[in-house]
């Protein structure tokens, strides 16, 4: 299968999996653990079946920095508070942005990821580009469906550091 075909396969399984409040419930207390400690974070916004991030934002406010893309470029600028519904690129109101920083731990989303904890995206290469150049800690959200022995990494993918599920915290 190719990359396009992936990404198909694996966003109807992750729009089957059951039980999504008990399991964002286990991976925010885990990605909770994690970023103790870290003075500002980088959260994706989530939205439709990806693993909730609103309640961690809204808990974390005071050290959280969401994504906002433009033009094929995507920037990590501070979260000022405000309404988290995103738009497909993961973008919310104008009005929920503040200054543009550098967070030392980023929290991604994903379609599938693998053992070597690489993660498969939707295709726009924005997280790849940012984290190949960011100095942070890479940290994937998913639920345990969304593991694959399928290949699909290629030479510009970036592997996460952790992948945090409801049961594990894969490591690379």
């Amino acid at each position: 299968m190719n990359k396009q075909q992936l990404r198909k396969k694996h966003s109807l399984i992750r729009k089957a999996i059951e039980n999504r409040d008990e399991k964002d419930k286990l991976i925010a207390e885990r990605l909770q653990d994690i970023v103790r400690g870290h003075e500002s974070v980088f959260c994706y916004v989530s939205f439709g079946s990806e693993v909730g991030t609103h309640d961690f934002i809204r808990a974390n406010a005071e050290k959280i920095y969401i994504p906002y893309t433009n033009d094929g470029v995507m920037k990590c600028l501070k979260y000022v508070g405000g309404d988290l519904t995103a738009d497909k690129q993961g973008n919310v109101a104008l009005s929920c942005y503040g200054e543009q920083g550098t967070p030392t731990i980023t929290v991604v989303p994903m379609l599938a990821f693998d053992s070597a904890c690489y993660r498969l995206g939707y295709g726009g290469g924005y997280y790849d580009r940012y984290l190949s150049s960011a100095f942070t800690v890479k940290v994937g959200v998913a639920y345990d469906e969304q593991f694959t022995n399928e290949a699909f990494c290629e030479l510009f993918d970036v592997p996460l550091d952790m992948i945090i599920t409801p049961t594990k915290i894969h490591k690379r």
